[in-house]
């Protein structure tokens, strides 16, 4: 779902990648939680509920210098998502983008 472009003048490669992802989900479930003074029944729910999600992608690449950016394929983001707030390290600096449905590259300095 997602690219990371190569600098004019230089080719693709293989990286290797380490990834984690860690999802926090909405509250959704119709139980009592061992709570018998608690109902849901007694109180509204928002059914449009938004969930947060972290994922975090860690790539070793020998020449770092022949990655210029990162976007999403499709001209969209994935999963529906809203907006997704990018950071990155390098050896030169680090720096950060918040892409969005209709702004989904980030070029790297």
């Amino acid at each position: 779902m997602a690219g990371v472009a190569p600098k004019a003048g230089t080719s693709t490669h293989d990286h290797g990648d380490e990834h984690h992802h860690s999802y926090e989900q909405e509250h959704g479930n119709e139980r009592d939680h061992g709570n018998t003074g608690h109902s849901h029944d007694d109180h509204d729910h928002d059914e449009n509920a938004h969930s947060d999600i972290t994922a975090v992608y860690a790539f070793d690449c020998e020449d770092t210098d022949a990655l210029s950016a990162v976007s999403f394929v499709g001209g969209t983001l994935p999963f529906a998502m809203e907006e997704i707030n990018l950071m990155w390290v390098t050896d030169t600096g680090q720096g950060a983008a918040t892409l969005r449905p209709g702004n989904i590259r980030a070029e790297f300095p």
